[in-house]
């Protein structure tokens, strides 16, 4: 094992997690959207990390274990007792549940698809107030030649053409205000835990939290939607036979066991559950290739679109949708 100060491989789905998706041989199935006609079998130890993921710049150098270890300590250590409590349906204590909420909650603001989501709305500010500079005489025009250069390549507004790449410790930095989002939802939320008694397991991805306004027709649906006064839906697989289930309009008491016994509904929540995988979906058979592929064309991103305050100060509004993910320019370090 790596010294801890040397730690390169850092996980964002935690390997306690996967492990309660692993299929008889102690693996699973993982698809990629970019190529989910050809699956991989793995093991929880080697998919939903990457190298550095939580390093942060200090004085002297790198910090790589931080937020690994808290991670670790505070918050994975304790999964699998809690979830063999509550697939016991065992009475969860307040401690447990606030344990359950802040492990969900990091779930959501840890992974790639929020952490990038973060960084690409950085850039699109950047871009924007950049765009306001120039408009205004703050700093110069760019010379004819280098639009001429954008414009050989097709690109006939340059801003759109320009590349920002965003210091990863940014996102790191967002993580707080991203679990204030997944605090509303609990808020106004009533919680309950179904058991899958269907014989069609749940899929799991590496983005497993999943919420939105379930009013909305399908085709319409965005993720991560939260209007203070509308209506939300929240899932977050454990397993693949049991699945916290929370939302608006109930009236009865928080974190009912309740059994779910037709496949047809568990289909439709694994249809929803492969439309949030950002880049992998987790599952235990070939039986879901079709549906997996169906949706591995778009994940959840950020849309941006610009607009004006009426001081002509630049203004951004931001929110997620279903769409493509980009490619993310690599974050070259500065010398010190």
């Amino acid at each position: 094992m790596a010294a801890p100060n040397n730690a390169k491989r850092h996980h964002y789905i935690p390997t306690t997690y996967l492990e309660r998706f692993c299929n008889a041989e102690g693996g699973f199935l993982a698809y990629h959207k970019d190529r989910p006609s050809e699956p991989k079998s793995l093991t929880p130890e080697n998919v939903g990390h990457r190298r550095y993921y939580y390093s942060q710049p200090t004085e002297s150098g790198r910090d790589h274990n931080t937020f690994e270890t808290f991670f670790s300590q505070h918050l994975e250590s304790n999964w699998p007792a809690l979830v063999d409590d509550m697939l016991a349906r065992k009475p969860l204590t307040p401690e447990q549940i606030n344990h359950l909420a802040n492990f969900i909650a990091a779930q959501y603001a840890r992974v790639p698809a929020t952490r990038d989501a973060l960084e690409y709305l950085h850039a699109e500010r950047l871009k924007l107030e950049l765009r306001h500079r120039v408009a205004t005489g703050q700093i110069p025009t760019p010379p004819p030649d280098v639009v001429g250069a954008f414009r050989k390549k097709g690109i006939e507004d340059i801003f759109e053409g320009l590349e920002f790449s965003i210091d990863p410790h940014m996102s790191l930095r967002g993580i707080p205000e991203t679990l204030r989002h997944v605090e509303d939802v609990f808020d106004k939320s009533t919680f309950f835990f179904l058991h899958n008694t269907s014989g069609t397991p749940f899929l799991t991805s590496d983005n497993p939290v999943a919420w939105f306004d379930p009013t909305v027709p399908p085709e319409h649906l965005l993720p991560y939607v939260h209007m203070p006064d509308g209506h939300v839906l929240l899932l977050f697989p454990v397993t693949p036979w049991l699945i916290v289930f929370g939302g608006t309009g109930y009236d009865t008491g928080d974190w009912n066991h309740i059994d779910f016994p037709d496949p047809r509904s568990v289909a439709t929540i694994n249809e929803t559950l492969c439309r949030f995988a950002y880049e992998w979906v987790f599952a235990q058979s070939r039986e879901f290739d079709a549906l997996i592929a169906r949706h591995a064309a778009l994940s959840p991103v950020m849309s941006t679109r610009a607009a004006k305050a009426l001081d002509g100060a630049p203004l951004m509004h931001w929110h997620w949708v279903f769409g493509e993910r980009r490619r993310k320019p690599k974050w070259i370090e500065p010398d010190p």
